[in-house]
């Protein structure tokens, strides 16, 4: 459908035009501040949960740095048997080869 474009504009209409257009800013500003207002609402409640996440996975890793202690020290009490059992080892043989040598040396 065309518009017809108006030649003239009387003061009635001009009033009547700026009325309307008052009222749509109006309504628009209302709108505007509801859904800046949800927007906030939602923003609140976003940042309210990422906390609660932050949180939950700040007690986690406390968790498994406390875990990541007792590995490091039950590593560290395996490392040292190890260590033991080695020397125990190589003390086993020292002492039989020179039994060895002493039997060998008894003999003669």
């Amino acid at each position: 459908m065309a518009v017809m474009a108006r030649e003239e504009w009387t003061a009635p209409d001009l009033n009547q035009l700026s009325a309307q257009v008052d009222v749509g800013f109006k309504e628009m500003r209302t709108e505007f501040k509801a859904v800046r207002g949800e927007v906030k609402e939602e923003i609140q409640a976003v940042r309210g949960e990422i906390k609660e996440e932050i949180q939950a996975v700040r007690g986690e890793i406390g968790q498994v740095r406390a875990e990541m202690v007792q590995l490091r020290s039950d590593m560290n009490a395996f490392h040292r048997s190890v260590i033991q059992l080695v020397w125990g080892i190589v003390g086993t043989v020292f002492l039989g080869f020179m039994g060895t040598i002493a039997a060998l040396f008894s003999l003669v």
